[in-house]
C-alpha cells in the first residue's frame, strides 16, 4: 500500500530547506507530495535562487522518501520562484 500525502510530509519534516535551516514543510516549500503504487513523487520550490542546492536538496529528499514502507521509486523536483 503507498503512502498518503500526510505520511510523505511528514517524512519530509526531516529534511531542511538548506538555505533557511527550517524544515521543507514549515517552510510551505513542498507543492506536491504523492505516491502511485510503488512509486512517489515530490515537488518543492524554494524561495530563491538554489541551481547550487538542487541536486544535493533532491538526493536528501529522495533518500528520505525511500525510506517510506511500500516506495520503491521516487521522482524528485527541485526548484525555485521568486
Amino acid at each position: 500500500m503507498p503512502p498518503s500525502e500526510e505520511q510523505i510530509r511528514e517524512a519530509l519534516k526531516e529534511v531542511q530547506d538548506p538555505g533557511t535551516g527550517v524544515d521543507l514543510v514549515a517552510a510551505r516549500a513542498v507543492r506536491e507530495a504523492a505516491a502511485d503504487g510503488d512509486a512517489a513523487r515530490v515537488a518543492v520550490r524554494l524561495g530563491y535562487p538554489a541551481k547550487g542546492l538542487r541536486e544535493r536538496l533532491a538526493a536528501e529528499i529522495e533518500a528520505r522518501v525511500l525510506r517510506l514502507d511500500g516506495v520503491r521509486r521516487a521522482e524528485v523536483e527541485v526548484g525555485w520562484e521568486i
